[in-house]
């Protein structure tokens, strides 16, 4: 038999990170995180990240509120673009930064030329 229900409440669970270690359990129906002595359910995201860390589960209810497959489904792709965003921008980070490293070699070049 596997657990299929678990509530926490007052466990102190801070990030998001702590909840990983919930995708090593065999199986998770219902999952329940009470806001008082659990500081992660303050942030506007964790209720998604569960959905997405735990989408193996296909879980039915956090908190109570049912978890529709539509809803699990759009959370993967909301986090997969996410991802690829976050790439583009590393991306773009790092062209900026050539560039501008580009520019202070040309400068410095054109600077000793012109002393020489």
């Amino acid at each position: 038999m596997f657990v299929q229900s678990l509530v926490f409440t007052s466990n102190n669970i801070r990030t998001l990170t702590q909840l990983n270690a919930l995708a090593s359990m065999r199986r998770l129906d219902n999952l329940t995180i009470s806001g008082d002595g659990n500081p992660v359910t303050k942030l506007s995201v964790w209720r998604p990240y569960v959905v997405f860390r735990l989408a193996h589960f296909s879980l039915k209810h956090i908190n109570g509120s049912e978890v529709s497959s539509g809803s699990s489904r759009l959370v993967v792709v909301v986090v997969v673009v996410a991802a690829a965003a976050a790439v583009v921008m590393v991306v773009v980070v790092v062209v900026v930064i050539v560039v501008v490293v580009v520019v202070i070699v040309v400068v410095v070049v054109v600077v000793v030329v012109v002393v020489l």
